[in-house]
């Protein structure tokens, strides 16, 4: 089924008009990778966070000063709890070299020089003053040593996930700073758990938000007003479709949901 045609239809036809805040697109951000934690010593365990631009590495003679910079940052925390942390350093690298190694796989091998430091961290010594950097774009990043294995592995940390899977999970949660189990999140998941589930249409529909859920999370965080419009989200989304639960108008709500989505999805998913 065409996820768009579905969200279309609705029992009540809804005319409703949304009128949702422009977004503002972001500048440039670089993508970031991050590590599980490494063993430093019997009392520390270190992680690692890269932060690259990937637009440097596709295109580095048209890439800006700014986005040619590779940010490596190192926080070491205790082995016997990773909430204790004893140091953060950061490390800055300009890339001097990029190249496409693997065409079918988004891999890029990138090599860079040591630029600046903060923190008294020190890196092993194959990591100095240059970085040899092999990334799949998206997916994964290693930084290799001078002999045949990687000193340290990256996986890509996708945005979305901060926020989860839900937009409005997010609406309520991370942007109006309610509990989980607030009123407005337990009875729309009422709504979820009982009347959509009963209706071949509603498990559709549910099937289908496992889809727009992340989808709309991801293209909303792209810009810099998110939070204008994780506001209107909860104005005229999350408490409308609260107050037609309460008075046990499930169609309505259902209904205005469909529209509501359908109106996000024009306004800032198209790209």
């Amino acid at each position: 089924m065409n996820r768009r045609n579905f969200l279309q239809k609705g029992s009540l036809a809804a005319a409703t008009v949304f009128i949702l805040p422009k977004g503002i697109k972001q500048d440039n951000k670089p993508s970031v990778y991050t590590s599980t934690a490494q063993s430093v010593d019997a009392d520390t365990h270190v992680f690692y966070k890269l932060s690259v631009y990937h637009t440097a590495i596709q295109n580095l003679k048209a890439a800006a000063d700014n986005e040619k910079i590779i940010t490596l940052g190192a926080q070491t925390t205790a082995a016997t709890d990773p909430e204790i942390i004893k140091e953060s350093s950061e490390f800055k690298y300009k890339i001097t070299d990029s190249k496409l190694v693997n065409a079918e796989e988004g891999q890029w091998q990138v090599k860079a020089k040591a630029d600046s430091k903060t923190g008294g961290f020190k890196l092993p010594e194959d990591l100095g003053k240059k970085m040899n950097l092999a990334c799949t774009l998206n997916v994964s990043a290693s930084i290799d040593s001078k002999k045949d294995y990687p000193l340290v592995v990256l996986t890509y940390h996708d945005p979305s996930d901060d926020d989860g899977m839900c937009f409005l999970t997010t609406a309520c949660v991370h942007h109006k700073g309610l509990p989980d189990n607030c009123e407005e999140l337990t009875t729309l998941r009422f709504l979820r758990d009982g009347y959509m589930t009963a209706d071949a249409e509603g498990r559709q529909l549910i099937k289908e938000y496992r889809i727009t859920g992340p989808a709309i999370i991801h293209a909303v965080n792209r810009f810099s007003n998110k939070a204008d419009i994780y506001e209107y989200m909860y104005n005229h989304l999350v408490q409308p479709s609260v107050q037609f639960v309460q008075h046990g108008r499930y169609a309505e709500a259902v209904d205005h949901y469909k529209s509501f989505v359908q109106a996000i999805q024009k306004e800032y998913c198209q790209e």
